[in-house]
């Protein structure tokens, strides 16, 4: 979290000078999802919890790169359930939360003109998931953060405001490989989700 916070600072901070640069873009959205897979086992509610921000250089008026981050919050309270854990099980009350914070690489293409009212896009992103599940029971709580390679293609639309900023909605799904131990149980400790992000983009 002390790097995410980092980065976010930074990108606050620059986001003035942005607005003005005809290179650069920054878009800052709120950010929510639909677990799917095994996330979706887990939890099964919808998450209204989430930022993201993109920060990306435009190398004409159609293709970008960028640097991409958030954090997306997945909860739900279940009741007398019994849960399998590597050192046996556990029953009770059980508050299930899983916090997940994206660090990717992201490739743009406009398929629009920069002066539409309505600039339709599409991108892919690469990088890294930090996952952290929690499971807490009473007075009892385990964690297990990991890292997992993942992939998040996504399409969106821009809807300009003026010159220099534009309304930005998108859909994206998330996909976190296999990595390291499945604490609630299960050989695949995959995460997935399906997101729905609505903001602002200033700057190109």
């Amino acid at each position: 979290m002390k790097r995410l916070t980092i980065i976010l600072a930074l990108v606050v901070l620059s986001t003035p000078a942005l607005y003005g640069a005809r290179e650069w873009s920054l878009n800052l959205s709120y950010a929510t999802a639909a677990p799917t897979g095994n996330l979706g086992n887990y939890i099964d509610r919808y998450s209204w919890v989430g930022f993201s921000t993109n920060l990306a250089y435009h190398f004409d008026d159609h293709n970008y790169v960028g640097i991409h981050t958030g954090w997306q919050r997945f909860d739900a309270l279940y009741r007398n359930v019994t849960q399998e854990i590597p050192t046996g099980a556990v029953y009770g009350s059980q508050l299930r939360i899983v916090s997940a914070v994206p660090l990717m690489v992201t490739i743009a293409h406009n398929l629009g003109d920069p002066i539409d009212a309505v600039q339709p896009y599409m991108s892919l992103g690469a990088g890294m998931y930090f996952m952290t599940p929690k499971l807490e029971i009473g007075m009892y709580q385990f964690t297990n953060s990991t890292t997992h390679f993942g992939l998040m293609p996504s399409v969106g639309m821009k809807f300009r405001v003026d010159r220099k900023s534009s309304l930005d909605v998108s859909f994206d799904y998330n996909a976190a490989v296999d990595s390291g131990e499945n604490f609630a149980g299960g050989e695949d400790n995959s995460f997935s989700w399906i997101g729905i992000k609505l903001g602002f983009t200033f700057g190109q």
